[in-house]
């Protein structure tokens, strides 16, 4: 027995100054064997040894200088198992959830609990300075948190008289979508019988969106909230957001990953170079507001270096499923440097814009993998990053493409023998916004367009289209397209319109030449009463009758009598179920043709815009 009791008390010295002396893994190896022995000595005499709680304390500081938070709780509360009222132990515990492992409720329960130990037998079983920072602390937290108190004690009477309770959670969620963040959070804070009803749900707190100018002590206010009857680990938001632009930023992260706290859509706006501290806080505790992240948005402005807090977040995020990321006017780093490769399996959705400077968003995007991607929007001047962006997306359906000129996507991915069509080949959307018309690609007629027999829509909004461009493109999706959108600014010709084209092009050849078309939108500010008068033409020339699921085929500055010609064309070759007319005020004779053409079933609704 002399020779083990022997053991525990000097495995307990060594441990100690092996912590003191910085040998905190050789302290870990020491303590946690010399614990060990201690379990031997109560099997073999029934009695532990005087040296175990000290021994668990020791080991519980060693937990929290490695990290290892948890670890520090479950050997603090093991000693407290054996002796209950041990003041220090209590008090060691507190400190662990007021500062390093933060969770205000839990410390307040650890010093009510110590408190009544404390007013039981006094304060001479600890020192006297343990004995005033324990009660000049825990008072502190108790005054901050006496809603913790009411709610206890009205818990049972509120939910008798609470009918709220009676509602399915269905209906309380619809309520809640109908108030904005500001509106729930003082219902929360007002009425008791919400707060009963709201606290216990995690579902209903998800409600609750955190917006993106939260600061420090707002959040730790929600925080004393959220956590009353349900621990804040099992909360997921609908919304979080998070600025980093303020000193405020570092207790902010610290206090917001402590909390585990989750949210479904995660939005993260960078105005200033962020502190290299957070980066570390967030890689080595790997939290699951990131881990488990599915919908993230990034917005990064001026500064550069804040795309390596990018690099060093999205590798751990690998159940990401939608990434919007926006660089605004960056500012030149001041050391170049390569983003580390970035594998996002599970991303589905991606939208990447760039307004400035484009050295760095080349970088990072060059270091991005996205394999599974099917929808993908780029926003930018720089063809260089839409090319390095779509080089690893191989299961493509949905593209939108922004600033970048058309005729660079015809040049790259459709014409024959180019590598770039295997990656688009099972394209479905394709959608141009403010696109412009590039002179450095210009295709002669024997140039060979591969076909995409996928393509169901195909859009060019505000985008400056050729006769040669638009052609092409009916070539390679002719028997696919199902839906075609013309809107403002495109230099779509038409016969007998006053361009520079020679009108070889019609909405006659458009009609005809794809056969499973269903919704066709020319909203073409360009087209006059004279280019509509032969759209009208073009309709009454085809060779044979066609339905149409929806025609938008206006200019808001078109008279009423132009229309009334294209009624007429359409009455005897179109059926139409939706037709849309840009005319906010038609008149009598306008309205009186469209309703005879419903009447005759030739046009199944009408919409005035």
């Amino acid at each position: 027995m002399s020779v083990l009791y022997d053991d525990i008390f000097e495995g307990l010295i060594d441990g100690i100054h092996a912590f003191e002396s910085g040998l905190v893994n050789a302290a870990l190896y020491i303590l946690e064997d010399t614990l060990i022995k201690t379990d031997q000595f109560y099997e073999e005499n029934g009695i532990h040894h005087e040296s175990r709680i000290n021994i668990q304390m020791q080991l519980a500081k060693v937990y929290i200088w490695l990290r290892q938070f948890q670890k520090a709780v479950d050997i603090l509360k093991s000693a407290l198992e054996s002796s209950p009222e041990n003041v220090p132990v209590l008090y060691r515990l507190f400190l662990l959830y007021s500062d390093a492992y933060p969770n205000e409720k839990m410390a307040l329960k650890v010093y009510l609990r110590a408190e009544s130990v404390m007013k039981e037998n006094g304060s001479l079983d600890c020192n006297h300075r343990i004995y005033k920072n324990f009660v000049t602390r825990g008072e502190k937290i108790k005054c901050k948190r006496q809603s913790f108190f009411m709610f206890k004690d009205d818990t049972e009477e509120i939910d008798k008289q609470n009918l709220m309770k009676q509602l399915p959670i269905e209906i309380l969620s619809n309520i809640f979508s109908m108030l904005d963040p500001k509106s729930l959070i003082n219902l929360l804070l007002t009425c008791k019988g919400w707060r009963s009803t709201i606290l216990e749900s995690p579902h209903l707190i998800g409600a609750f969106t955190l917006s993106r100018d939260i600061t420090f002590k707002k959040l730790q206010s929600y925080l004393r909230l959220f956590d009353q009857k349900v621990s804040t680990s099992e909360i997921i938001l609908d919304k979080l957001s998070i600025a980093f632009n303020s000193r405020d930023e570092l207790p902010l992260m610290k206090l917001l990953l402590s909390s585990g706290l989750r949210s479904k859509s995660l939005n993260i706006e960078i105005r200033e170079a962020i502190q290299p501290q957070i980066c570390t806080l967030i890689k080595e505790s790997k939290p699951l507001l990131f881990t488990q992240q599915t919908h993230l948005s990034i917005t990064i402005e001026k500064e550069a270096q804040s795309i390596s807090f990018v690099d060093n977040i999205l590798p751990m995020m690998t159940n990401l499923q939608t990434l919007y990321i926006s660089f605004r006017n960056l500012s030149s780093p001041k050391q170049k440097s390569s983003s580390p490769l970035i594998d996002l399996p599970r991303l589905r959705f991606l939208n990447i814009k760039n307004e400035g400077k484009h050295d760095q968003v080349e970088r990072f995007v060059s270091a991005l993998t996205i394999h599974n991607v099917e929808s993908l929007t780029i926003d930018t001047r720089s063809t260089n990053i839409f090319l390095k962006c779509i080089r690893t997306a191989n299961k493509l359906k949905h593209l939108k493409m922004r600033m970048i000129p058309i005729e660079l996507f015809l040049y790259d991915f459709m014409i024959e023998g180019r590598p770039g069509y295997e990656r688009v080949k099972e394209l479905e959307t394709l959608e141009f916004d403010t696109c412009p018309s590039s002179v450095d690609h210009i295709f002669g007629p024997r140039v060979q367009f591969k076909e995409f027999n996928n393509l169901r829509v195909l859009k060019f909004r505000n985008s400056q289209i050729t006769v040669t461009t638009i052609e092409a493109f009916f070539k390679t999706c002719k028997k696919s397209l199902k839906e075609l959108d013309v809107l403002e600014k495109s230099l779509l010709s038409y016969k007998g319109s006053n361009t520079n084209n020679n009108g070889t092009f019609s909405l006659k050849n458009v009609l005809e030449t794809c056969t499973g078309l269903e919704e066709l939108h020319i909203t073409d500010n360009k087209i006059n009463s004279s280019n509509f008068t032969q759209i009208a033409f073009d309709i009454a020339m085809l060779t044979r009758p066609m339905k149409l699921n929806c025609l938008e085929l206006s200019n808001s500055s078109i008279p009423s009598s132009s229309y009334i010609v294209l009624f007429l064309s359409i009455k005897t070759k179109l059926t139409i179920k939706r037709m849309i007319i840009h005319q906010q005020n038609p008149d009598v004779q306008l309205i009186s043709f469209s309703e005879e053409l419903k009447r005759s079933k030739v046009v199944g609704e009408f919409c005035f815009i």
